[in-house]
């Protein structure tokens, strides 16, 4: 099988995509491999509406999320089904030192902060 041949946007059964795969488990060598195919669509969204994005920094692979958002096209803000950015996945589980420099947070607003207030999950954050 020839490199040509792959087809690197296959997806499974629930939509996901080899590079949704390696971003979520922080496969850094993978990711980096894949996002060399020419034809590799980056913002393809798995039957939940997440991208390899999203799934990086929901799992606070933070090097992942960094070679993602080199991409040109890259799509920062695609909702998932229940309307969350990739943003909102790495403020949720605490990642905000991810959350810090991401694009969407370029007033200088805490992310993690607004997030967790607006959400209800932690109501000591201090705005």
């Amino acid at each position: 099988m020839s490199v040509a041949s792959m087809r690197v946007n296959a997806q499974n059964v629930k939509k996901w995509t080899a590079l949704m795969g390696a971003s979520a488990f922080g496969y850094s060598s993978i990711v980096d491999i894949i996002l060399h195919f020419p034809d590799v669509d980056i913002n393809i969204q798995n039957e939940d509406g997440d991208t390899a994005l999203s799934w990086a920094l929901y799992m606070g692979h933070i090097d992942v999320a960094a070679r993602l958002l080199t991409v040109p096209g890259i799509h920062v803000n695609t909702q998932g089904i229940i309307g969350w950015t990739a943003l909102m996945c790495a403020s949720y589980n605490g990642y905000c030192s991810t959350v810090d420099g991401a694009p969407g947070n370029q007033r200088g607003y805490p992310a993690c902060d607004l997030f967790l207030r607006a959400t209800h999950k932690c109501e000591s954050v201090q705005v």
